[in-house]
């Protein structure tokens, strides 16, 4: 499997937004954001968004992943949204995902990543991806020191990075 991570360009912003406006299975937050949200946090240079197009030997599955991150300070970030299409669950797509967030967080000087979960009643996928990259655990916020971090992504993906 192959995996490209692209930033948010003019042409992704409209698949970023349906994104974050139609998948709900997989989607740690359930925020939903129009074009306009993501243009300005696209704009803001505290966010990093990245997007993730995965292919495979029977297709093209297309942008299917999204992590937006703000930048607290400069050690810290927050996973404002991850989330990922049902199309091509159960294939650890999400563990190539975080550990992409992982390696961009250390190469950055970032110590620790936060992310908040918002249970939903359909949340057991989420929940079971939580437990493996939380180091600690408080009520809806999960916290990830990125020096300690046993995510990796899986050796059957290849991964690509577009600036």
């Amino acid at each position: 499997m192959v995996i490209t991570v692209k930033g948010a360009s003019d042409f992704h912003i409209p698949r970023i937004s349906q994104l974050t406006q139609r998948t709900n299975q997989f989607n740690l937050t359930t925020r939903r954001y129009t074009e306009e949200d993501v243009r300005s946090m696209a704009k803001d240079s505290r966010h990093r968004i990245y997007v993730f197009d995965v292919k495979d030997k029977f297709g093209d599955y297309g942008i299917v992943g999204l992590v937006i991150v703000e930048e607290l300070n400069d050690k810290e970030w927050f996973v404002d949204t991850f989330l990922l299409s049902c199309r091509v669950m159960n294939r650890k797509v999400e563990d190539a995902m975080m550990a992409f967030v992982c390696e961009q967080a250390l190469k950055s000087g970032i110590e620790t990543v936060w992310g908040e979960y918002i249970p939903l009643e359909r949340t057991f996928r989420r929940r079971i991806f939580i437990r493996t990259w939380a180091s600690r655990k408080r009520p809806a916020n999960t916290s990830l020191n990125v020096k300690e971090s046993r995510i990796f992504c899986p050796d059957y993906f290849k991964m690509n990075v577009e600036e």
